[in-house]
């Protein structure tokens, strides 16, 4: 017998299984599949909003009990869940991903069993270069979920997957017979960061699932990724598996994996050969997945990823005040106020984890100093002395210093790479809390600095003194109490204005005159100043761009008559 690698026990999420009940569906795609008539209903928003809410159990004598009884009560805090915008985008992302996946994939489809009986080496012994995309008949897709620890990623994506059964079972399908179909699979990227783990994992998972005995079967101390992907296909293919979700994918080391190129095909190959869905997840350590050869495969098949940050929102923030706040087991009810919403947010900076422990131990403080009543002095205390280790964390993001932040690595995104990334992503990339806002300041710095340069450039082909012109470019493009829709409208018109006033000639706005044998443009002097203004505004009036129009008039050149 050969010698195996030794076992490797991680913790590992596990949902019900059920029998096979088969529902008739309306979408015409999803008709006739067995691994999709057998999903659960696809709910409504309120109906997600409800299996996603979790609260803890609580009465109001619950507050008068003995100390010890509430400090147990108050832990109940820990499984809190407030659905957020961003919870009900993965539960409709993972409920089209999956039976949109499961669409290339119906055992009741002879090239699927073809397929199948003709095994996965083949096709996995092939070079070829999957940089290019979606070659294949592989229905499935897949994303990527990014954010700061304590956001709520896994804890959403935990929640999502437990509303589906984690295996059906299909006492017969044709062709196939009894089928144990494992709707999805969850997997924690290895801490030592190599892929040949994470694919042993993949077997000993499904093994503790199903009890089966596929690690021993597969894996032994000669198998490498090469030799153990065919096996993974195969077994995939084999239970119908739905959606493969690999969270801490920040551990994955690129060195021990065999490189960028292994790396990409190993995930790649999952979506385009195997048909899986693939989704991973997490911090901004993982920023080399939007980077460089990853990025172009991943977008590829992909649905568009999701980037996560603390809350900034405040209409989201109170919600999630609001929420935490009836669970108080203290003898004094506290109202709330927004000092203790904004000292909440000061201290916990907008992580949900964070304000959630907070308030937790803020009560337990409560209780041991018999104060009984929450305040703002009570939080700062209960932060300073109870949350010691993520202090430095928090006060980094609080001042803003740079080279702080650098010393948490999933804190905060490497900006320039991940926003190059947003903005040349050919699926919209969904962006939530502070990271969104980032975006945006950067999106309109990039504009504001695009307009800045073409008022300048018109300015010049309009005859306007460079130093005039570079001012005048300056404050309007800089003003933040003009809309950028306005911005070009009202720079003609401030030209304009300029050179009919005092102390520009309109001699000085001559033109020089080009070089014989090219064509002449029509830069004759304005017999009138108002002119100019005349066909700004009858140019606006045709709905043409005020420097078109003045073209058109014969009033700016262009730039190849001073060359």
């Amino acid at each position: 017998m050969p010698n195996r690698e030794p076992s490797i026990n991680r913790p590992l999420l596990m949902g019900i299984q059920r029998e096979a009940e088969y529902k008739e569906q309306l979408i015409p795609d999803y008709k006739g599949n067995p691994f999709i008539e057998t999903l659960p209903d696809i709910l409504e928003t309120n109906d997600i909003i409800k299996a996603f809410a979790q609260y803890p159990q609580f009465e109001e004598e619950q507050r008068f009990w003995p100390d010890n009884m509430r400090m147990h009560a108050i832990y109940q805090l820990n499984t809190l869940i407030q659905p957020l915008p961003f919870h009900l985008d993965i539960f409709n992302r993972f409920s089209v991903m999956i039976r949109d996946g499961y669409k290339g994939r119906n055992p009741k489809d002879i090239e699927y069993k073809i397929n199948f009986s003709k095994g996965f080496k083949e096709v996995f012994s092939s070079d070829d270069d999957l940089e290019e995309g979606c070659k294949l008949k592989s229905s499935a897709s897949g994303f990527a979920v990014i954010g700061p620890s304590g956001i709520g990623k896994s804890t959403s994506i935990e929640k999502t997957l437990l509303l589906y059964p984690q295996v059906i079972k299909h006492r017969h399908i044709q062709g196939f017979g009894y089928i144990k179909q494992v709707v999805w699979l969850k997997l924690d990227c290895p801490t030592d960061g190599s892929l040949k783990s994470l694919c042993i994992d993949f077997f000993q998972s499904l093994d503790k699932i199903l009890g089966t005995d596929y690690e021993k079967t597969m894996v032994n101390s000669r198998s490498t990724v090469d030799t153990l992907m065919p096996d993974i296909a195969h077994i995939a293919s084999l239970h119908g598996l739905g959606v493969l979700v690999i969270d801490e994918i920040q551990n994955l080391s690129l060195a021990k994996s065999g490189g960028e190129k292994k790396a990409l095909n190993f995930f790649t190959r999952l979506v385009n050969i195997i048909g899986l869905p693939v989704v991973m997840v997490g911090t901004f350590e993982a920023l080399y997945l939007f980077e460089n050869k990853f990025a172009q495969a991943r977008r590829a098949c992909g649905m568009g990823d999701m980037v996560l940050d603390r809350i900034i929102n405040k209409k989201e923030w109170d919600l999630i005040i609001n929420s935490i706040w009836d669970y108080q087991w203290l003898k004094k009810d506290t109202p709330i106020n927004d000092k203790l919403k904004d000292k909440l947010y000061e201290e916990s900076q907008g992580i949900i984890d964070i304000v959630v422990k907070l308030f937790m131990h803020t009560q337990w403080k409560a209780i041991g100093s018999k104060e009984e009543e929450i305040s703002e002095k009570l939080i700062t205390k209960a932060a300073e002395e109870n949350l010691k280790l993520i202090r430095p964390y928090i006060n980094a993001i609080k001042t803003g210093n740079r080279e702080k932040m650098k010393k948490y690595k999933d804190l905060k995104a490497e900006w320039l790479s991940l926003n190059d990334y947003i903005l040349n992503s050919d699926e919209q990339v969904q962006l939530f809390g502070a990271v969104g806002r980032e975006h945006q300041r950067a999106n309109d710095k990039k504009t504001i600095e695009s307009i800045y340069y073409e008022m300048v450039q018109t300015g010049l082909d309009m005859g306007l003194e460079p130093n005039q012109n570079m001012e005048l470019a300056n404050e309007i493009s800089n003003n933040k109490d003009i809309e950028i829709s306005k911005k070009r409208r009202l720079h003609l018109i401030k030209v304009a204005q300029l050179l009919q006033s005092p102390g520009n000639s309109n001699e000085s706005k001559k033109l020089p005159k080009k070089p014989a044998g090219k064509k002449k443009a029509n830069v004759s002097v304005v017999s009138e100043r108002s002119d100019l203004i005349y066909a700004f505004r009858k140019g606006l009036e045709k709905n043409i761009a005020g420097v078109d129009s003045l073209k058109e008039g014969g009033f700016i050149a262009s730039f190849y008559e001073f060359v």
